[in-house]
């Protein structure tokens, strides 16, 4: 894309859901050229059991609060967190102590605690008038701060 007229590649903004706030925030510890921002919406891993709702049998909660400190040692991009105050994957609880090892050890990060959202919060992200003004919010600030050239 970087070869595209209508691309800056000395901006990027790197964007995950899910599992992809996950590998988001892993690639802020080890930054491409020109990755300026990125924007974890309810990131984490888990898995549930087919046919299952509520239990989700596959998680080591420890490993990933310490897999989350470790990309916070060395990340230095500015990112955003959002998760819904309903989110049945990531509740504000575990999602608190993903953050807190992030910043703890050193990353930048900015938590916002969305709305409830359906019966899952978890998904929000694909309703984007639950969450658009929080980005709007936080890439303006960046672009006021950060990006000047």
């Amino acid at each position: 894309m970087s070869e595209k007229s209508y691309v800056n590649s000395s901006r990027i903004i790197c964007i995950g859901v899910s599992g992809g706030g996950f590998a988001t925030l892993a690639l802020t510890a080890y930054p491409p050229p020109g990755l300026v921002a990125a924007i974890n919406f309810a990131g984490g891993l888990s898995a549930h059991v087919k046919g299952t709702d509520s239990v989700f049998a596959i998680r080591n909660e420890s490993a990933e609060v310490e897999a989350f400190g470790r990309y916070g040692k060395t990340s230095r991009i500015p990112t955003l967190w959002v998760y819904a105050a309903n989110d049945r994957l990531f509740d504000h609880t575990f999602a608190m102590r993903l953050y807190t090892a992030f910043t703890d050890a050193g990353g930048k990060a900015e938590f916002v605690t969305g709305l409830a959202w359906g019966d899952n919060g978890h998904w929000m992200f694909f309703n984007s008038t639950v969450w658009a003004w929080y980005v709007d919010d936080f890439l303006k600030k960046r672009e006021q701060h950060e990006w000047k050239d």
